[in-house]
């Protein structure tokens, strides 16, 4: 599957237009096993792969969304980028790229800085490509600090007595 991805009525410099090859690898987690089947000791997950062509002048949050869409089993990884610190939080994944024939080998894209460092690198070649690589985490099912927090509020706030006299 190819998609050719732009944001922006100008073409790309690269690629006869279409912009830079990106290699999206997504690594999902593991099936859950029914209670009678075993799995194998290091079993792994088969990773899910696709090609998109990415506009150099799209931001970033551009990039998470059509590589996320392209591999059409990640409806459920959400992401926010901070609008003053442009630091990348992504919830229930890990980003790393790698671009070929460099130094820059599975690097995290944790900020702006790091994807403008990517879109620099990949630049600089003849056929501008990299890799990114997309790992889905587990995220905690039972986060009950927010309830407990609510909890602790509506106990000292409601159900305490104040002796305050009445005018």
């Amino acid at each position: 599957m190819l998609l050719v991805i732009s944001d922006e009525e100008s073409p790309s410099q690269y690629n006869d237009g279409d912009g830079i090859k990106v290699s999206v690898v997504f690594i999902p987690l593991p099936s859950q096993l029914k209670k009678e089947e075993k799995c194998c000791k290091n079993a792994k997950t088969l990773p899910i792969n696709s090609v998109i062509h990415f506009n150099e002048n799209d931001a970033l949050a551009t990039l998470l969304n059509f590589a996320i869409n392209s591999v059409k089993h990640t409806d459920n990884l959400h992401y926010a980028i901070g609008n003053r610190t442009g630091q990348l939080s992504p919830e229930n994944f890990s980003i790393k790229y790698t671009v070929p024939c460099s130094t820059y080998m599975d690097v995290d894209i944790k900020s702006l800085e790091d994807f403008n460092m990517l879109i620099t690198q990949a630049c600089k070649m003849k056929n501008p490509l990299f890799k990114l690589f997309i790992t889905q985490t587990e995220v905690c099912k039972n986060d009950n600090s927010l309830g407990q927090i609510f909890d602790f509020i509506q106990d000292r706030v409601f159900n305490t007595c104040y002796d305050l006299p009445w005018p």
